[in-house]
């Protein structure tokens, strides 16, 4: 068990603290729980996720589930959401959309050029009205899950 492990460390002792932690996990089998407020660090050596608010784990994820809901979200506004959504599942096989709305798509995808998708739009008569794409953080899923809004839905 370990508790906030970058505290008092500069960025090379952590480097070594967190290799000495991932080679224990891979070739010694061991299981390590990491306690600790510095996300973004987590999110490059944990296996499997745990969050916790106010004692009462609202999320448990493996690392591929948790890359599933964070990376790249593209936010499309659009004519028609179903046609739209049709033709990216059609040509993209890593391509997740999420309808929001008639008018308004959330793609995430990896490793898909942004200009590839809106070409491939236009050229299926898809016209985009407006897009942005945006990058999603452990921290900022984190603060999503225990946001007031996420406790009173």
């Amino acid at each position: 068990m370990v508790g906030e492990p970058k505290n008092g460390l500069d960025p090379q002792g952590f480097r070594e603290i967190s290799d000495t932690l991932v080679k224990l996990n891979k070739e010694k089998k061991i299981t390590i729980l990491i306690s600790s407020h510095i996300l973004e660090k987590l999110a490059d050596i944990a296996t499997y996720f745990t969050i916790i608010d106010n004692g009462k784990v609202i999320a448990s994820l493996s690392k591929k589930e948790l890359n599933e809901k964070l990376g790249e979200t593209l936010k499309l506004t659009i004519d028609d959401s179903q046609k739209t959504s049709k033709v990216l599942e059609k040509n993209y096989q890593n391509i997740r959309v999420e309808i929001v709305n008639n008018n308004i798509l959330h793609v995430k995808f990896e490793n898909i050029n942004k200009e590839d998708v809106l070409k491939k739009l236009s050229e299926t008569q898809i016209k985009v009205q407006h897009y942005y794409q945006k990058d999603i953080s452990l921290e900022e899923y984190f603060l999503k899950l225990t946001s007031a809004e996420a406790k009173n839905a």
